[in-house]
């Protein structure tokens, strides 16, 4: 394992002067890290992670944050260990010890699990579901996720040719952090019959997507969706349409059983709308469905 210790030395090395005799960030973070690296010297992780925190938004150098995570996986504050692990990596993906990085996380996580498991089972001898460590993956453990939802999309405003719609739904998102997702999803609207003058129509398209979550409990996360999509809108005898929008929302998701369960999701859909005079439509999707994440 490489030391802490031997990063620092290399982030105090780098720190130079400024050219105009003002003190410069780096000198302004030189006596953070020292402190920082006296404390982690000193077994005293929580201050050293102060030090190293307060140098960072001086500086932003990716070893301090290496330093940081360090210190929670002394401290055994998991899941920070491994958010932080993450952000080093972002900032530097070339770094010499990316793959020792990426096997502490995957063994932190790995503990999380059974950390997780072994709570439920003291729990169980109180008296709750003796079968709830069998049933715990959390969701954040996950990084591949892949849905299906059915549903329906209401039209809001000069959207639709019905009020609404039969809706399917399937996609792929990718975890980056416990927090940060991003993915992609087909959307399809089915319209069963003309309503007045409008024309019967069926929506075909894609919405890339970023989303955030946060855990609730030990079962449930609340999804914060956004994003674009496009829709290629099909009309009778051969007359085509098309719709760039802007999606925003709200999912509340069930882990069930390790990775496996159930979502609700409401979202708005925005945008121009090809063939419309005002160039204007938003709608109302309100889904249902299952999810899988591995």
């Amino acid at each position: 394992m490489r030391s802490a210790s031997c990063i620092v030395t290399l982030v105090v090395l780098s720190l130079g002067t400024h050219a105009w005799g003002e003190e410069s960030p780096e000198e302004r973070a030189r006596p953070h890290v020292e402190a920082g690296r006296a404390a982690f010297a000193g077994e005293r992780y929580e201050e050293a992670i102060r030090e190293f925190q307060a140098a960072h938004e001086l500086i932003e150098r990716p070893m301090l944050l290496y330093n940081i995570a360090v210190c929670h996986e002394r401290l055994e504050h998991r899941r920070e260990a491994v958010d932080v692990y993450f952000q080093y990596l972002s900032a530097a993906p070339e770094a010499e010890n990316a793959d020792e990085v990426r096997s502490r996380i995957d063994r932190l996580q790995h503990e999380r699990v059974e950390e997780r498991d072994r709570e439920v089972e003291v729990e169980a001898v109180d008296g709750e579901d003796t079968g709830a460590a069998s049933r715990r993956q959390p969701l954040l453990e996950a990084h591949h996720e892949i849905g299906a939802v059915l549903g329906t999309n209401l039209s809001l405003y000069n959207v639709h040719a019905a009020i609404a719609s039969f809706s399917l739904a399937g996609g792929y998102s990718y975890r980056f952090t416990p927090t940060w997702h991003a993915g992609a999803e087909l959307l399809i609207d089915f319209y069963g019959k003309q309503v007045g003058d409008q024309l019967r129509q069926n929506h075909y398209g894609l919405t890339l997507f970023g989303r955030w979550a946060l855990q609730l409990g030990r079962r449930f996360e609340l999804q914060v969706p956004f994003g674009v999509g496009y829709q290629l809108i099909a009309q009778p005898h051969d007359s085509y349409c098309h719709w760039l929008f802007l999606r925003a929302g709200a999912t509340v998701v069930w882990d069930v059983y390790r990775g496996f369960g159930f979502r609700i999701s409401l979202n708005v859909r925005m945008g121009y709308i090809s063939y419309i005079a005002e160039q204007f439509g938003a709608a109302l999707d309100v889904y249902g469905g299952i999810f899988w994440a591995i």
